[in-house]
Parts: C-alpha cells; structure tokens; sequence
C-alpha cells in the first residue's frame, strides 16, 4: 500500500494553500462580476459530452425571475429529460471517489475530504438564499398559475436551493487544488471532471441543466451586506441584477423599496396595518420606536424610580413593549439623555425590564446609579 508523502514544500505549505483556496472559491461563487459565457458554456458541453449526451442549447437570463420563470415553463412542458438529480448525483460520486482516494494515501487532518452538500457553503451563501427566494416568490406569484412543481423539487424554495447548489462548495473546490499540489493518483477523466466542475464555478452563477436545454443566470451587478453577512442596504438596492431588478432588505428582511428609499413616508398607521412581523419590525426601527409610542399614545404598565413601562398592541399584532429611563450620569453641556429600550412583551413593571436588559432577575436589580 502507497502512502502520501509531503513534498517538500510540506504540510503548512499544503495548510496555507488550502485556506487561500477556500477564500478564492468563497469569493467566487459570491461574485459580482459578468459572467463568462463562452468558458461557462464550453465547460457544459465537455460536462455533458462527459456523461454520453449532445451538447445543449443553452439560454442565459439576466436575473432571477426570468431564470426560475423560464425554469418553471421548462419543468412543467419543456422537451427533454431533466438532468439537475442525474447530475449532481454523478458530481458527488466524483467526489466521493476523490475522498476515498485520499483516505488511502493517509493524508493528515485537517486536510481531510471534500464536503458537496449545503451544510458546507459560506455563511453569507446560505442567508442570500433565503433572500432571494422570497424576492423571486414575490416577483413571480402574479405571474405564474402556482409555485409548485409536478416533479421533485416540488416547490419554488426547493427549486431555488438544488438550483444554488448545482456547483460544488468552496470547501470541495479548495481542496482539488489542495489535493493536486499533494500528488494525490488521480486519473486525467477525473482531472478533466474536476476542471469542469471549476471552470463552471469561476464563470457563472445559477445553473440548471435539462437534455435539450440548459439555463443560466447571470451573477448580481450588485451585492451589499451587513457586518453578520446578511444582504442589507439603508440607502438602495443591496442586490441589483443587470436588466435592472433589484432586491432591498434591510438586514436580511426582504421589504418594499420605499421603506429603504423613501423612510420619510413611513406611517404609524402604515405600521399598524402591517401583518408581516418581520417588516413590521422594520417599519418601526425606520420610523422610531420611541415615536411610534408617542404617536399611538401607548399604554403605561408601570412608572417606578428606575423607569418607565409603556406597552402598545393592535388586534393581535406583536405587542410593543418598551422602558423609558434616564441616564443619571449628565452629559458635559449638562443635560440628560433619555433612552427607550425594547423589552419583551412579558414584563410587567420598570425594574423588571431594566434588569432584563441586564440580563438580571429583577430581585437581584438594585443599582446605587442608573445609567
């Protein structure tokens, strides 16, 4: 039995390698950069070629729901057979193969097999997922006679999920290379596969392949996030497509695009018709909390030394819940700041929540200065 040697650039070389591959291959699949056709397209037909089947005709769209629109009318009434399970079963047998062979060469933790699957993406992958399909949902709802499918994946979530997951993970992707630089045995068709598999990851974005026909879309013109990673912007779009759809959400909540662009126009009474909880909550941190509460003359549940309690619902709306309390410390020019913090909507008295902000039991709240 052959085991792996290092060579003599050695295992930190290999360890160094491996974590530049894995920010290269991240940056990759979240790039905002066109899309390169002509290699994307040649790296399809050689894939198919690869599987015993003509080269497709292949269609590009510019955004999503003109991709998963297309997709839809292809599942439900297309010609040919769909390819995307055939597929990405063949991709994770290839690199199942590529982990075997590298358990037989020993090769040391923690360079250690490929991951294909979801579990493995970046953070910031798998929040603009769930982005993104509910912008296309909203997008294509009036449009389309359902969101479901005939055949699995079953529904318009599902869909948009297998369809970011058609290429592999960054972390499988740097461990090719890693795996190249350490003379690992590996035969030239499993070679040539893997370059596919890469050439497609550098040069395109969604992909989804049937027998007579596959569907690309072209990468975001634009992508802004927030410092967790969640697509966000204050001022605009935080995802723009290049025949002018756009995307807002405000840290991760997909929402209007007044209530990004035009915040000035946001009411209390707009807030209070809002049935979905997570825009409500961005309609209120828009608009003010506090003035919020001033405008709807809340109800006060406690006043008491340390604060003051208001609470504010609306025929089963999430109750409003907030604590008003000084700072006791004055500022230099003398004056006092006033705060209004959100609590849950449990509390019942002023120190119950202050103490909650402490994470303290109300009992064990007895500061000599409050601030």
């Amino acid at each position: 039995m052959s085991f792996w040697r290092p060579p003599r650039t050695g295992r930190t070389y290999l360890d160094n390698l491996h974590g530049r591959e894995m920010r290269y291959w991240s940056e990759c699949l979240l790039s905002t950069e066109t899309s390169n056709r002509p290699l994307a397209e040649a790296a399809v037909a050689r894939l198919f070629e690869a599987r015993g089947l003509p080269a497709p005709k292949i269609c590009w769209c510019l955004s999503p729901p003109v991709f998963f629109e297309k997709l839809y009318w292809l599942r439900e009434n297309g010609p040919g057979i769909e390819l995307w399970s055939d597929l990405t079963a063949w991709r994770d047998e290839l690199f199942a193969t590529l982990s075997e062979i590298a358990a037989q060469q020993s090769l040391p933790p923690p360079i250690q097999a490929p991951v294909v699957g979801r579990s493995d993406y970046p953070h910031q992958h798998h929040l603009e997922v769930g982005v993104v399909t509910h912008a296309v949902e909203q997008a294509l709802r009036p449009v389309l006679p359902r969101l479901t499918f005939r055949s699995p994946p079953a529904t318009l979530q599902t869909t948009v999920r297998e369809a970011y997951e058609m290429l592999p993970s960054p972390q499988a992707l740097a461990l090719v290379r890693t795996y190249e630089e350490a003379k690992l045995p590996l035969s030239r068709e499993m070679r040539m596969c893997l370059g596919l598999y890469r050439e497609l990851a550098q040069n395109s974005w969604l992909w989804w392949p049937s027998e007579s026909l596959c569907l690309f879309c072209e990468r975001p013109a634009r992508r802004l996030v927030d410092n967790r990673a969640r697509l966000h912007s204050e001022y605009g779009a935080c995802m723009e497509f290049r025949d002018g759809w756009r995307v807002h959400a405000w840290h991760g909540v997909v929402v209007p695009a007044d209530v990004i662009e035009r915040p000035g126009e946001i009411t209390a009474e707009r807030i209070d018709r809002e049935r979905n909880i997570e825009i409500r909550r961005v309609l209120l941190e828009r608009y003010g909390e506090d003035r919020y509460l001033e405008k709807t003359g809340a109800r006060i549940i406690d006043t008491d030394a340390f604060g003051t309690l208001y609470s504010e619902g609306n025929d089963g709306a999430e109750q409003i819940v907030m604590v008003r309390v000084k700072n006791s410390t004055p500022e230099p020019d003398g004056s006092v700041k006033t705060y209004r913090l959100r609590v849950p909507p449990w509390m019942r008295t002023a120190r119950q929540a202050i103490a909650w902000t402490f994470e303290m039991h109300e009992v064990s709240y007895a500061p000599e200065v409050e601030t």
